[in-house]
């Protein structure tokens, strides 16, 4: 998730200069590593932006000197857009190594003014290994406005924790101020200490650092010993002509032996093995930490998981300690997380005294991790056998004839469900190829449902426009609630289905929505069934599911704030459809699909893989509709992360077969409409990088194409295609990386590349 801009953070230049003095001038930890700040306290006089905790792109954020609980300022959230804000601030980057077996107690300090909503104040622990949350915690606490309220929660730390999250649920609009968070563990308050890695805060700094752990190429090590703490030592070694010696290895100081580059190495073990030589009196611990730090890309700030693996030896006296030289070695699993993007290692012990390292070696399922080379340019071959494979297309418009789409029947073939993919929300010519290829396939091939990735209740106001004309096109557009959808290509995507209605009353396309993370619009159309009946139950389920809805992260399916929501709902439910009379069966069907979207979005909250639950829901709401509609044949309209055969379509593949078919979409450059820079407006794209699939793409020299990947063989030529390449991958926000690694092969039956985006169209209302 990466670093966002604020006229409150650090300007580009002011990053620049940091960088350079990390780079050039010192590798301390007194200029390199940083701290939580947990009083959030302006350092030096000067605003700072909050690396190591996660923001939410569409939340204000600045110190306040004026409004504090304790000390020179305090953190200010401002949620005062015209928007009602639902989401998280929170760190994973505490250090857990000191809390573990045990209980401790997390607080903070919060005021609020004109704050309509709910805070959650939160601690979870986390095993990466198993993906799951060991404990979780919250304070629900009513906060009293104007006043500083503490909230505080107490959790247990077990022993197999990897990391520990701090942070808030909030919900609602209006003002709020946090200050003085605290952690304690047996009396004792954690001490805000530089932490390890934390002085590794971009990509340009990570490139530079490959040091030689064998210690004997110094002016290879030129940058490693640019760290206060460490020398070389040509005096005592195990092996070659010299060490490497730490003068002071405590937390404070931990030095950075390495960092490597945690692309496609996901899920796997890395291990450090070497040498280590200590002469001390002291009684003393030392481990080996790993700090694998993220690049994530829905949130502001890179974040830290910092785990700590202490070596097999123990030093306890002079008799132990005769400077003999001792080997050990440390394993661990990197985190199956493609948002971590690098792992840094080091050593700390638990005294200041001098210690000795040679020999270091770091593995990656004991190998050497693979090094960083410049990606190899596609040969004449391989875009040969490109050029060959691929179905140029003629046009994007809509309107065009249908001549050069003919040859995909034999690709598709007899599939009843068709998923249409995009690598970003906002792309005109993505969009207008999807609605051409929808007037195709109603015209020509008879699929008679359109399903979006939208909001199962909101889509029900435009069904019924589609169906009978009532409304208006672009108020029920609007209606859908995703300003995704709010654009002119997609107005006229409805406004055409709605004259093929008019035109083909017995052959009527349905517009159907799937998604279910909201419950807003599945509340709203309930109301007017519910309300009139028992006033109370509606009431008391409205609030409960306020307090749901504030969640944007798990909690388990024991929180009260899920249980009573979700006895609340199923004593609605089943009240209301056993003992109400409803008219048609289509009514009473679409009421039991609102209960059912509600309740999604109330176990959305209680699973750990929430993405994974969400696309299992929306498939499960789609094959509804596929299964509830007479001689159904539905086009899907979502994001390649959803249509691809690994998420959404996994569901679908699974139970449809051949059945469901996947097409995803990519461009080559241009512009494209997202939220960028704290508003929707046009974001450039990144240029095609060397050694992703769109660099091959555009070899080809065609300006769109279809390929068909289902039967792609494995000869000299497609290796290219077997293998895990970048692809660009953006959804609703722009950010300075467009490209993850991604499986074309195995994702999608077929791709459609298209060289030039440009941004959609806003939807312009229309006065009558």
């Amino acid at each position: 998730m990466s670093v966002r801009k604020d006229t409150i953070l650090f300007s580009p230049k002011v990053i620049l200069l940091f960088l350079c003095n990390l780079i050039y001038s010192s590798f301390s930890p007194s200029f390199g590593q940083e701290k939580l700040n947990l009083d959030f306290e302006i350092q030096n006089d000067e605003k700072s932006a909050f690396p190591f905790w996660s923001f939410p792109r569409s939340i204000s954020f600045q110190y306040d000197t004026i409004v504090k609980y304790t000390g020179h300022s305090s953190l200010r959230l401002d949620l005062t857009g015209n928007s009602v804000f639902h989401g998280a601030f929170y760190t994973t980057s505490v250090p857990v190594v000191d809390f573990k077996t045990k209980n401790i107690t997390v607080s903070a300090w919060i005021k609020t003014q004109d704050f309509d909503g709910a805070i959650q104040f939160y601690a979870t622990t986390v095993n990466h290994q198993e993906s799951d949350r060991l404990s979780f915690v919250r304070d629900t606490s009513l906060i009293e406005e104007g006043k500083w309220n503490k909230y505080q929660v107490e959790i247990p730390v077990p022993a197999q924790t990897d990391y520990l999250a701090i942070g808030m649920f909030l919900s609602g609009q209006g003002k709020i101020w946090i200050d003085h968070w605290q952690i304690i563990c047996e009396g004792q308050e954690y001490k805000d200490i530089p932490l390890p890695s934390t002085q590794i805060v971009t990509d340009t700094l990570l490139s530079l650092y490959e040091p030689d752990l064998s210690f004997e190429d110094t002016k290879k090590n030129t940058r490693l010993l640019k760290q206060t703490t460490l020398t070389t030592d040509s005096l005592y070694f195990k092996e070659g002509r010299q060490s490497l010696k730490l003068q002071n290895g405590i937390r404070a100081n931990a030095p950075l032996l390495q960092v490597i580059s945690l692309d496609t190495l996901w899920g796997k073990t890395l291990s450090v093995k070497g040498f280590i030589r200590k002469y001390s009196f002291a009684k003393s611990t030392h481990s080996v930490f790993f700090s694998f730090i993220s690049n994530d890309k829905r949130f502001r700030n890179s974040w830290f998981i910092h785990k700590y693996l202490e070596l097999p030896i123990q030093l306890t006296s002079l008799s132990d300690t005769s400077g003999e030289w001792m080997k050990f070695s440390v394993e661990t699993p990197i985190p199956d997380n493609e948002y971590l993007k690098y792992a840094s290692i080091g050593v700390v012990s638990t005294d200041a005294s001098a210690f000795w390292l040679d020999n270091i070696k770091i593995l990656v399922d004991g190998q050497a991790p693979p090094s960083v080379n410049a990606p190899a340019l596609p040969t004449l071959a391989e875009t040969t056998w490109l050029k060959k494979a691929i179905i140029p297309l003629k046009s994007t418009s809509p309107s065009d004839p249908f001549t050069d789409l003919l040859a995909l029947n034999e690709k598709i073939g007899k599939a009843h469900m068709i998923g249409l993919g995009e690598n970003t929300h906002g792309s005109h010519e993505i969009f207008q190829m999807k609605h051409r290829l929808i007037r195709w396939l109603v015209e020509q091939k008879g699929f008679n449902v359109i399903a979006f990735e939208a909001d199962m209740a909101a889509a029900e106001d435009v069904n019924k426009y589609v169906l009978t004309g009532k409304g208006d096109a672009r108020k029920v557009l609007k209606g859908l609630g995703y300003w995704t959808w709010s654009v002119e290509e997609i107005a006229e995507l409805i406004s055409w289905v709605r004259q093929y209605n008019v035109a083909h009353p017995k052959q009527m396309v349905q517009f159907k929505g799937f998604d279910m993370q909201y419950s807003w619009k599945a509340l709203a159309a309930l109301k007017e069934y519910l309300q009139p009946k028992d006033t109370l139950a509606w009431h008391s389920l409205k609030k409960r599911m306020e307090y749901v809805q504030a969640i944007r992260r798990f909690v388990p399916p024991t929180d009260t704030t899920i249980v009573s929501a979700m006895q609340a709902l199923r004593e609605v439910k089943n009240t209301f459809l056993i003992r109400v009379p409803v008219g048609s069966l289509s009514e009473k069907s679409l009421i039991q699909q609102h209960f059912r979207q509600i309740e999604q979005a109330i176990e959305l909250r209680s699973v750990g893989e929430s993405s994974r639950f969400r696309d299992a829901c929306m498939a499960e709401n789609l094959y509804r509709s596929f299964s509830s509609i007479p001689n159904a044949r539905v086009v899907i309209w979502a994001h390649n992360n959803h249509v691809d055969k690994y998420d959404m379509g996994y569901w679908l593949k699974t139970e449809l077969a051949d059945d469901y078919q996947s097409i995803g979409f990519t461009f080559d450059q241009g512009t494209f409409r997202a939220i960028y820079k704290d508003s929707v407006q046009l974001a450039p794209a990144q240029t095609s990088v060397a050694g992703s699939y769109e660099s091959y793409f555009k070899t080809a020299q065609t300006p769109m194409f279809y390929l068909p990947l289902q039967k792609t063989p494995l000869i000299k030529d497609t290796q290219w295609l077997h293998q895990r390449l970048l692809f660009r991958n953006i959804g609703a926000e722009a950010y300075n990386d467009d490209f993850t690694r991604r499986d074309l092969l195995k994702e999608f039956d077929a791709l459609i590349y298209i060289q030039k985006s440009t941004p959609s169209k806003p939807l312009v209302m229309q006065n009558k």
